[in-house]
């Protein structure tokens, strides 16, 4: 099961954790965190109620810093650095970068110093190994 962590739980995060649940893929893909500076209760909120999909339709429940959808505990954090962040701890394979604001390689190689094993940034970045784009070169991710 692959764990992973999602930094940045704007549009791009959130509809992240929408779709692995909608599809059925928690039994493979296991999100084990979030980290956004939002507070967990309007986090909670955001998932249940959104302005593009509309309501989600698994249940949400807020208790303390974690997130209860469908049996699965999501724990949230509001750090504004990530190298701070407890990734190895949790055993975080991927973290997905969708905050925006980590434009640099060195900026998103603090997930790395962390603990992930790797980084998929939603946006483009100064230095990445690989860019990716769906449906042109996506292959190339089953050679990294």
């Amino acid at each position: 099961m692959l764990r992973i962590a999602i930094n940045g739980y704007g549009r791009i995060g959130r509809a992240v954790l929408r779709a692995l649940f909608e599809r059925n893929l928690e039994s493979q893909i296991r999100i084990e965190a979030i980290n956004d500076l939002s507070k967990p209760a309007v986090m909670a909120h955001l998932t249940r109620f959104d302005t593009t999909f509309g309501r989600f339709r698994t249940p949400v429940d807020l208790q303390g810093d974690t997130l209860q959808i469908r049996g699965q505990s999501i724990r949230l954090f509001q750090e504004r650095e990530p190298a701070l962040l407890p990734w190895k701890q949790l055993g975080i394979d991927v973290v997905l970068e969708c905050s925006g604001k980590f434009k640099t390689r060195a900026l998103v190689d603090q997930h790395l110093q962390a603990g992930a094993g790797r980084v998929f940034a939603a946006h483009p970045l100064e230095s990445a190994d690989l860019t990716v784009v769906y449906g042109v070169n996506h292959e190339l991710l089953g050679n990294q």
